[in-house]
């Protein structure tokens, strides 16, 4: 059973210290907490905006402060998970190639550089590659045909050098992974042939 005064201890034991939070007290102005507390009456949880005002969509109302209390614990894991999440996005696009030299140093720290992938040459004819290039004022992917033409279907354009790098990377990455596959079932035929 969890109430006002046991959430503290519960709330440092599993790290949740991290997210701003505000037990009992309802006037308390804190920006972006997380309150639970008693109002008009009522157990409520709630968020505060930049501001420290209530957010009124957030308010939710519990019958009792046990039920309260648990909701709150689980809005603050929750909140953590975000955060957490965010962090790891954010981590994750600083790791996207902020030039195309930075793409080509990924592409190749990733084991990716044996794909038939052409990086800033919108010139190019080379049959059966992945191009990302700037192509009519706009950062573009796409693939070329047998013969070296562009395939108008797969084009896919981006406002930024950034987002197109990040979607090179992921291609490349499902093409590694389907020669993967290709290799996989091409061992299994010559497994399963008699001798």
């Amino acid at each position: 059973m969890t109430d006002l005064a046991s959430l503290p201890a519960k709330i440092e034991a599993e790290g949740l210290d991290r997210f701003p939070s505000v037990i009992g007290d309802a006037r308390r102005p804190l920006p972006y907490a997380l309150v639970v507390a008693q109002r008009d009456e009522a157990w409520n949880t709630f968020f505060r905006d930049e501001r420290g005002l209530v957010e009124e969509q957030s308010v939710r109302t519990y019958a009792d402060e046990n039920a309260a209390c648990e909701d709150f614990l689980a809005l603050l894991r929750s909140e953590i998970r975000i955060k957490k999440l965010r962090q790891e996005i954010l981590a994750r696009d600083a790791m996207v190639a902020r030039t195309l030299a930075d793409l080509r140093t990924q592409v190749d720290a990733r084991g990716l550089g044996h794909l038939n992938a052409v990086i800033g040459d919108a010139t190019t004819g080379k049959p059966f590659a992945l191009v990302l290039a700037r192509r009519d004022e706009v950062w573009s992917t796409y693939f070329l045909d047998e013969r070296g033409l562009v395939e108008e279907q797969s084009i896919r354009t981006y406002d930024d050098v950034e987002a197109a790098a990040a979607d090179l990377l992921r291609l490349l990455g499902n093409l590694a992974r389907i020669e993967e596959i290709d290799a996989e079932l091409a061992a299994r035929r010559q497994a399963q042939r008699p001798q």
